[in-house]
């Protein structure tokens, strides 16, 4: 099981397919299995890295809270570990702005953005109060598991959550494996201290697809269009009938969507 040792611990990843190098960062909650469509689409014609996040999948429990810097920077040490000078980075949430946050830092190794269901804003102070409770009721109740199927809940549709309950359930069932104080320190990290961005995006150079499910409650589309209105020439798409997981829960469209930027980038 190949692993790289990075800024943010010692990070699992998988690597598959061959051609232009596509780095795949998930979502808070999810590991990157949730990237199997993608895989299915992209494999045949591009090298995909799949990332599990600190605490996430077989990736290290950080020993304190990190910062979305500091995420950045473990992705590009990934890049360094498999000896690629740079990649497209695609990132859903958490992931998105593990990417913007390389695009910024490190913008010769971000060859190009994909960015689903993200935000580059600072938390406002009644999400961070919520957030933090949630970090209590992880870390110092020890109740993850009879929360995970109202974090599952946030993540899917109403559409999905409808149509496909055993994807509800396959992620109840993912988060409850997850380690409580590790998932401590990424909930900090990501929902209750990450900084804001979006003053920096008129930085970004490369390529930007942004994506957002027409039924995200977690990031709200608004979100997404103001990261796409910031990056020069970024390009903003709705997904109709999605949530915060579009690439799990509407793979087709957003395949379509996927390959259409790569292909028309040369990417």
């Amino acid at each position: 099981m190949p692993f790289a040792d990075t800024t943010a611990g010692k990070l699992h990843y998988e690597v598959t397919g061959s051609g232009p190098p596509i780095l795949l960062l998930h979502s808070l909650f999810c590991d990157s299995t949730m990237w199997r469509h993608q895989v299915a689409e992209l494999g045949g014609d591009h090298r995909l890295i799949l990332l599990d996040g600190p605490s996430h999948g077989e990736s290290a429990v950080p020993w304190e809270a990190l910062t979305i810097e500091q995420c950045a920077r473990a992705a590009v040490d990934v890049l360094d570990h498999l000896e690629l000078q740079s990649a497209v980075f695609c990132g859903i949430s958490w992931g998105g702005m593990t990417a913007m946050r390389a695009a910024l830092d490190a913008p010769a190794r971000v060859r190009a953005l994909l960015l689903f269901g993200t935000s580059a804003d600072a938390q406002r102070w009644s999400a961070r109060i919520i957030n933090y409770a949630l970090l209590l009721l992880v870390s110092r109740l020890n109740l993850l598991s009879p929360i995970a199927p109202v974090l599952a809940a946030a993540l899917l549709g109403e559409t999905t959550r409808r149509r496909r309950p055993e994807l509800a359930r396959e992620l109840v069932a993912g988060i409850r494996k997850l380690d409580p104080d590790g998932l401590a320190h990424v909930i900090r990290t990501v929902l209750v201290e990450r900084l804001a961005m979006i003053e920096e995006l008129w930085r970004v150079e490369c390529p930007t697809l942004v994506v957002s499910g027409s039924e995200d409650t977690a990031v709200a589309p608004i979100q997404c269009e103001r990261i796409a209105r910031r990056i020069p020439g970024a390009r903003f798409q709705m997904v109709a009938e999605a949530g915060h997981l579009a690439p799990l829960e509407a793979p087709e469209p957003v395949n379509a969507l996927t390959r259409a930027f790569l292909d028309e980038r040369g990417l």
